[in-house]
């Protein structure tokens, strides 16, 4: 891997986080070079674990902010971290180290080294992965993007990959802290988030979004494990109808809504929606009180 200054040993989490933080093994780049993923542990040790896969230019830290408080509050331990090429996690710059089979591979890891956990999930290509990932757990997938394989062409993500090649991080940031267009949540997150990633590996990951393989209809509907699934209607990067379209084929499955603009009042709606969620998955956490 090439020389360059020294990674945190977990992920920026929000101000006042009590986390243990861990750098584990994940896939190794196509070029051969190993990959560290930074995993956050939140919660009492003793409460069953649920780990939680971000969707790209996000973080742990969006996770942590949205679903810590809430799933503590269940009875849960959460565990999430910054995906390959993302935060603190080892630079990813080539396209070919973000397909889905890869970060599956990496939530596989996480899940390994996550002590006992009850369920497995993630935000858009996060959930996109916990339902590629192959683990005999009941799993959450919040925002999916697509089922099968994404449109091919120029498409936003390519687009935004441009930009930052273009003109750089730093500036985005500039122009999405003034942008009226963006939920004040989402660019609050973005300002927050894009700043901590490799220019360079947060381009490839949006780059290879253009075109990429989803979870197919047959591995969906081939699923033994319980599946839950959170969506809003308000976001046309995860149709409402893809989230439809998998609970219709996942032989066991149930639909939790909300709606985006709940994260104007509070991040922690979604982690709410996902704590719905585990709860129609019939899963008893147990809560150890700490």
């Amino acid at each position: 891997m090439p020389s360059g200054p020294a990674l945190p040993s977990g992920p920026a989490l929000p101000a006042g986080t009590a986390a243990r933080t861990v750098r584990t093994p994940g896939a190794a780049r196509t070029d051969g070079a190993p990959v560290e993923l930074a995993v956050a542990e939140i919660g009492d040790p003793a409460d069953p674990g649920v780990v939680l896969a971000h969707g790209v230019g996000s973080s742990a830290r969006f996770v942590a902010a949205a679903c810590a408080a809430p799933l503590r509050a269940a009875g849960y331990r959460l565990v999430t971290y910054d995906a390959r090429g993302h935060g603190a996690s080892t630079p990813c710059p080539a396209v070919a180290d973000h397909d889905l089979d890869t970060h599956a591979a990496d939530l596989a890891a996480v899940v390994a080294v996550a002590g006992p956990v009850v369920a497995v999930g993630g935000i858009s290509l996060g959930g996109h992965a916990a339902l590629r990932c192959g683990l005999d757990l009941p799993t959450v997938v919040c925002l999916p993007a697509w089922i099968g394989r994404a449109t091919a062409g120029h498409g936003p993500h390519a687009l935004v990959a441009d930009e930052v090649r273009r003109v750089g991080i730093p500036t985005i940031v500039d122009r999405l802290r003034d942008d009226p267009a963006v939920p004040r949540w989402l660019r609050e997150t973005l300002v927050t988030d894009y700043g901590r990633h490799d220019e360079a590996s947060l381009a490839a990951a949006l780059t290879a979004l253009d075109g990429a393989a989803g979870p197919s209809e047959g591995e969906v509907a081939a699923l033994q494990r319980a599946l839950a699934v959170v969506a809003w209607r308000e976001d046309p990067g995860h149709p409402f109808a893809v989230a439809e379209h998998l609970v219709a084929l996942a032989p066991r499955a149930s639909l939790t809504e909300l709606a985006i603009d709940d994260l104007e009042a509070s991040l922690t709606r979604l982690g709410d929606a996902v704590v719905t969620a585990l709860g129609n998955l019939h899963l008893d956490p147990a809560p150890s009180g700490g």
